[in-house]
């Protein structure tokens, strides 16, 4: 036993660390200010033999807000994050892009990470975005988080415009930009 002591004793900073980094603080308060989803468009193709079959959904999305994530560590703003989900068809429940997480490209900055849900809804579709604002100091093996989500519901003739071509492909697109998405900590 007394040579376990020294043991659990060296590991304990390393368990600190590990449970500072993953742990995150919870509240209901929105973020300051709304992100901005700038851009969202649609493609389904015709899925006639010898066409190009995947379905794209792509999305542009602003966070304009910096987090504290303890007292000396900021994240700052991520701006013009773009989100992609490519899939065989939209009308499917196998072959859409329902019930995944789609990484989202990052801006360049190392300060955490997006990521895009798609589902279906009674009248359209809802896309969650979920963005974790993180900083992870290698030195002293020591990380900080906060995760915030936002979501828009996006409806045909509401919100979503959709145009159709003679040969059976279809883009849809933003009604009008740029869409206010509220995120809030969870």
């Amino acid at each position: 036993m007394k040579f376990l002591t020294p043991t659990l004793l060296a590991t304990l900073p390393l368990i600190h660390a590990t449970h500072s980094f993953v742990h995150t603080r919870r509240q209901t308060a929105p973020t300051t200010t709304p992100w901005s989803l700038s851009e969202l468009k649609i493609r389904v193709p015709n899925h006639r033999e010898g066409t190009y079959p995947w379905s794209t959904f792509t999305a542009s999305i602003t966070d304009p807000n910096t987090y504290n994530l303890n007292n000396s560590v900021t994240v700052s703003p991520s701006t013009g994050v773009n989100c992609f989900a490519k899939f065989l068809d939209l009308s499917s429940a196998d072959e859409g892009p329902w019930g995944r997480s789609w990484a989202c490209e990052d801006d360049g900055k190392g300060e955490g990470h997006w990521e895009m849900r798609i589902s279906k809804t009674d009248s359209g579709y809802r896309v969650v975005f979920t963005h974790v604002a993180a900083n992870f100091d290698k030195a002293a093996l020591r990380g900080w988080s906060r995760k915030f989500e936002g979501a828009v519901d996006l409806v045909v003739g509401s919100n979503l415009k959709v145009s159709c071509a003679g040969e059976g492909t279809c883009g849809y697109w933003l009604a009008r930009t740029p869409v206010e998405v509220v995120g809030r900590e969870v």
